[in-house]
């Protein structure tokens, strides 16, 4: 019996501790995380041409914040798969590779358009999408999203 009266004594002092330790009117320091941008969804993305015309491919761009202002993303886009732009594919979203997010908002996209004809029976081609920093940074995760633009399989 003396050992559940230590117990009832130890919790009762224990939730006093709780209950009283936070001082809700002592102003607390507040660490404000940077603003960064960033891709959303996977770092490889698959794009399959199965129709003609083929639907548009839509990557997402994100950032970690709202902001009261609109945010200017610049991205670059290679293709190393030998791929050409207005032939094999076309891309849309901002002005000359720079997209704006609206302020109160977080998110913008980048369209691709495949052209059907370009893949045939297992033709594939690859773009690599890199984000810049005109007004925000890039994160250090998915700054960078492979796009694999592939046709039909045999």
């Amino acid at each position: 019996m003396k050992f559940f009266s230590n117990i009832l004594a130890l919790a009762i002092v224990a939730a006093s501790f709780f209950l009283t330790g936070c001082d809700k009117t002592k102003p607390y320091d507040l660490t404000t995380p940077p603003s960064l941008v960033h891709f959303i969804g996977g770092k490889t993305q698959i794009y399959s041409v199965l129709n003609d015309p083929a639907p548009a491919y839509t990557i997402l761009v994100g950032t970690t914040d709202k902001a009261n202002v609109d945010r200017l993303v610049t991205y670059n886009v290679t293709y190393s798969s030998g791929a050409v732009p207005g032939t094999d594919f076309t891309i849309s979203g901002g002005t000359n590779n720079q997209l704006v997010i609206p302020a109160g908002q977080t998110r913008a996209s980048i369209s691709v358009n495949a052209v059907y004809a370009q893949y045939p029976f297992g033709a594939s081609d690859t773009l690599v999408f890199t984000l810049g920093n005109p007004s925000v940074d890039p994160a250090k995760f998915l700054d960078t999203v492979r796009l694999v633009i592939s046709g039909p399989s045999n």
